[in-house]
């Protein structure tokens, strides 16, 4: 085999490689999305229960009525900024806060608290604490590979279209 053939074949490796990320990349941030859009339209359709189950939390109703507020809307923007590829990244570390911060709860609410109150609404709220822990965390895992992904996926695009030139 020629150098130029086996040039060739490493070549094509490396892009079966990128475009494999790329897919995968792409996969992570559409499950994001719908993730995203559906707990936040989730909680504005029972909004009122929402709400109170926020005020039923030993560490939030203090700040529950903001929180039903504002929790929904930032999550639905939070699923807008995952579509354009120049807000991307900071809606993936965002994702990734948000979900820390849910894991946290989740973890002080099982391991602390007197009283346990979700504020998870649709299919979300069907999930025993456990397997919700879980989720949780397997999430944030989803979004640290799919941040990997993302930044390991766009600077060799970027330099693939440079040495194009």
């Amino acid at each position: 085999m020629s150098p130029d053939q086996k040039l060739v074949i490493v070549s094509f490796a490396l892009m079966t490689m990128e475009n494999i990320k790329k897919a995968l990349s792409t996969a992570l941030i559409i499950l994001l999305v719908i993730m995203w859009v559906y707990s936040g339209i989730s909680k504005y359709q029972e909004f009122e229960r929402f709400g109170i189950e926020l005020n039923r939390s030993p560490y939030l109703h203090q700040m529950s009525k903001s929180i039903s507020y504002l929790l929904p809307l930032g999550e639905l923007v939070l699923a807008c900024l995952l579509i354009p590829a120049r807000t991307r990244l900071v809606g993936l570390y965002l994702s990734l806060l948000l979900m820390v911060f849910f894991t946290a709860y989740i973890y002080a609410m099982l391991n602390y608290s007197y009283y346990i109150s979700c504020g998870c609404m649709g299919l979300f709220e069907k999930l025993s604490w456990e397997a919700h822990l879980s989720l949780n965390v397997i999430v944030c895992i989803l979004c640290i590979l799919a941040i990997l992904l993302h930044r390991s996926v766009l600077p060799s695009t970027t330099l693939h279209y440079e040495k194009a030139k």
